[in-house]
């Protein structure tokens, strides 16, 4: 039994190794600066400067992190948005993890395939904190969801998603495709 869960762990760290090598990080732009530009959709800031907010985003928001509202491209032209988080009311039959949480908040996530091929929104994973605690997922039927749908090129899938909110701040983190270096909003 120890040899197979350590040869299955040894699996896991080589996979995981692997997949890591190639992992891209994504570039993020603010989409109304992009729609006042005149130049095609397709194009996406590529310099530090050109993905740079403004000075008032730059000081609520942590080093490293986007803004709410922001959207987040991979090289493999899939994008992720993520709105800004709004207060959230669970039902009497949502699935909370922490019952002594009483703050919650609900993002819209919008998934869109700029790819040549169809994506699986199962690969977007979204984790969140807040203060200095795991901030849990809550499934509340069709008001908070896990997206399932396949999505085609040039196509977009939006979901509603809800967390606990333990603390005063809120970050999400999003991994794309499990390969490819997450993005973090704030």
């Amino acid at each position: 039994m120890r040899i197979r869960v350590a040869g299955a762990a040894a699996a896991m760290a080589i996979t995981l190794s692997i997949s890591g090598c190639g992992s891209q990080e994504p570039t993020v732009s603010d989409p109304g600066e992009q729609a006042a530009q005149t130049a095609s959709p397709a194009v996406e800031a590529t310099t530090a400067a050109e993905a740079t907010t403004t000075a008032a985003e730059a000081t609520t928001t942590a080093q490293g992190a986007s803004a709410f509202g922001q959207e987040a491209t991979w090289p493999d032209g899939v994008k992720i948005r993520i709105s800004e988080p709004k207060p959230f009311q669970p039902s009497s039959v949502a699935a909370v993890i922490d019952k002594s949480v009483k703050n919650f908040v609900a993002v819209e996530v919008t998934l869109t395939n700029g790819s040549s091929a169809p994506v699986e929104a199962s690969r977007t994973v979204l984790r969140a904190t807040s203060g200095d605690a795991e901030s849990n997922a809550v499934f509340d039927g069709e008001r908070s969801t896990f997206p399932t749908s396949r999505v085609l090129p040039g196509k977009s899938l939006k979901w509603e998603q809800a967390f606990e909110k333990p603390g005063s701040d809120f970050l999400l983190t999003v991994d794309w495709n499990f390969a490819n270096q997450p993005v973090t909003f704030q």
